[in-house]
């Protein structure tokens, strides 16, 4: 099935029991997200045409891309799920289901019933106009991301939806794999490549093209029909996850750990490809007109490769030095070295582990400045200044939120998990 390694060995830098490059990886994302959505969240005040002003900017080309950060978060989670599923059925044989799904359960709804009831509560007080709360019912069943996005509560939460989903599979497709027999080296990648195929099923089948949409002021019918069909669904998301997994497979594998973990050619290598992967897709996608066309294998596909790409880049952080190495295999581990230690900055750490609570609330607060300071500026162009403003003030909100949050819910309750 898989062995074990010696994670003192081989792993980077650890704070309590964190992989930092992980965390690094985390605060990176979380980061991208949000500055993602301080222009996506502006696009709720401005025309089709202003807001196409703004996106298609090219010094914010990257941002727009933001929503690859959530892609990151799929492989990040399932790396470390997996890490955790495998690490005990290895030692035990089986696995401690009740106590898994509890963990999950005290680790993730807590804080996040309270941001909905909190916000359910806001509307009957406000009544704001912004608020839907007619489907909120799906958030609590992590059902939402089946809802049509027009209608969803919270609607960057769909993520959220697709981890918790993938979470109640992924011991029970683990546990079955043991069970059988099953190498994790083949049946993993071959569930990567069943994602893409049902991907590419779901383009084919459509008789209109896709197309990639910075936000619905643009177009809210293409908008919302690529996000229903593609963007928020399990069946099209759960490739992304498995790649982490995957990855967590491989580093654990005993067999071929050391000498693969010790091959600076072949992890300098996994870096490279990873990054070509990534910004191949990155600088493919481009937003200066919504209805770009683009072959039906890259729409099906595009997430999936983007993931592929990260993943390879985190399997590169686990090379290790290994004594009277070559020039050549020293200096291929240099761009594995000088990303993982990039990564494992502490000042990654606490925006870490503060970004669970950072991506349940930065949308409402973002939001709430937005509507507060736009009307300031009336007659007057966005411009990097006042988006400086608005994300400077945001994150200062966003972060003493999530601090009360983070050790008045999250950690108390987490230190009390069996």
């Amino acid at each position: 099935f898989v062995g074990t390694y010696r994670a003192s060995e081989r792993a980077p830098p650890r704070y309590n029991g964190r992989f930092a490059q992980v965390d690094g990886l985390r605060a990176l994302s979380i980061i991208w997200v949000f500055s993602l959505h301080i222009i996506f969240i502006l696009g709720e005040f401005l025309s089709a045409q202003d807001f196409n002003a703004v996106s298609s900017r090219p010094e914010y080309r990257y941002i727009i891309h933001g929503n690859f950060g959530v892609d990151i978060f799929f492989v990040i989670s399932g790396f470390l799920i997996g890490g955790l599923l495998l690490a005990e059925i290895e030692k035990k044989g089986s696995l401690n289901l009740r106590r898994f799904y509890l963990r999950r359960f005290l680790r993730l709804c807590p804080v996040y019933f309270f941001i909905l009831v909190a916000t359910l509560l806001w509307h009957a007080v406000s009544a704001h106009h912004r608020v839907n709360p007619s489907h909120a019912w799906y958030n609590f069943l992590y059902l939402n991301n089946f809802v049509p996005v027009e209608k969803q509560y919270m609607a960057w939460t769909w993520s959220l939806a697709i981890e918790e989903q993938f979470y109640l599979i992924c011991p029970l497709l683990i546990l079955w794999a043991y069970k059988k027999g099953l190498r994790l080296g083949v049946l993993l990648p071959s569930l990567v490549l069943l994602a893409a195929v049902v991907s590419y099923a779901l383009v084919v089948r459509d008789p209109n093209p896709f197309y990639f949409l910075a936000h619905p002021v643009l177009n809210s019918h293409e908008f919302s029909r690529y996000f229903d069909v593609l963007y928020d669904k399990t069946y099209c998301r759960f490739g992304e996850l498995l790649v982490g997994v995957w990855v967590a497979a491989i580093v654990r594998n005993e067999n071929r750990s050391p000498r693969f973990f010790k091959n600076g050619t072949v992890m300098g290598l996994f870096a490279l490809v990873g990054f070509s992967l990534s910004f191949y897709v990155l600088n493919r996608i481009s937003y200066s007109s919504w209805n770009n066309t683009y072959p039906d294998w890259f729409m099906a596909s595009y997430r999936l490769v983007f993931a592929i790409g990260v993943g390879l880049i985190l399997l590169s952080t686990f090379s290790i030095k290994v004594k009277n190495e070559s020039f050549w295999s020293s200096f291929s581990t240099f761009v594995p070295r000088l990303i993982t230690k990039f990564l494992s900055l502490r000042f990654f750490y606490p925006i870490a582990q503060l970004s669970y609570s950072i991506y349940l609330v930065h949308s409402i607060v973002i939001y709430l400045v937005v509507e507060a300071e736009l009307p300031k500026r009336v007659g007057q162009a966005v411009d990097l200044g006042f988006l400086g403003f608005i994300y400077a003030k945001s994150a200062v909100l966003t972060l003493v939120i999530c601090t009360l949050l983070y050790y008045l819910i999250e950690k108390p309750i987490m230190q009390r998990r069996p």
